[in-house]
């Protein structure tokens, strides 16, 4: 055997092993929160958790959609099956209830590759609206968690991508959360303007 040959095998060799080495130390999973504290009761709060229409106007999630993706809501609202769902040529993903309690909402993402493709649950989340102490409005608390099994998104999940991305989107969310129910959006051309005093 050539040394060139020789070498080239022992780089092979130990590239293969740094790889399998990594995965193992490598995270395979990940979880992230984020609070915020709105001057509004919990009971305003919820039925909007538990609604992915509304889900549409208070987060960011109306940026998420490519041009070839089609957005639907399906099922009832505030009810465990109630999903918003992306679709792609025959691709899913999904964001569905599973639970809706007093104090917030638990759900779970779901992917599926290909018509006939098994339905995978790749996340779950939950966000609970708690009464501050003092009574000085509501805590929201909006908690993800997920699992990642290649080694190019462990490599992400340790860099903080995936974190850093999810954090982003519950922050962004929160605050447009804490306009709306505060009364702080600006309005849209969909509301109706009030009518002048004095006028009917």
């Amino acid at each position: 055997m050539s040394s060139e040959l020789r070498i080239g095998l022992i780089a092979l060799v130990g590239t293969v092993a740094l790889y399998f080495g990594l995965s193992s130390i490598l995270p395979a999973s990940w979880r992230i929160e984020s609070q915020a504290q709105i001057e509004a009761p919990a009971t305003q709060l919820v039925p909007l958790f538990a609604d992915f229409r509304s889900w549409q106007e208070w987060t960011t999630l109306s940026g998420t959609a490519r041009t070839d993706t089609k957005v639907e809501v399906e099922g009832d609202p505030g009810k465990p099956g109630h999903r918003i769902v992306w679709r792609s040529n025959q691709n899913e993903a999904a964001l569905q209830l599973v639970a809706v309690r007093e104090d917030g909402v638990d759900y779970e993402f779901t992917s599926r590759l290909g018509k006939e493709g098994k339905q995978d649950q790749i996340g779950r989340g939950s966000i609970r609206a708690v009464a501050a102490v003092g009574g000085q409005g509501t805590v929201v608390t909006w908690s993800d968690e997920s699992s990642v099994s290649t080694f190019v998104e462990r490599w992400f999940l340790w860099f903080g991508v995936l974190q850093e991305k999810a954090k982003e989107f519950q922050q962004a969310s929160l605050q447009k959360l804490k306009q709306r129910a505060e009364g702080k959006l600006a309005p849209t051309a969909e509301q109706p303007k009030q009518a002048p005093s004095g006028t009917k």
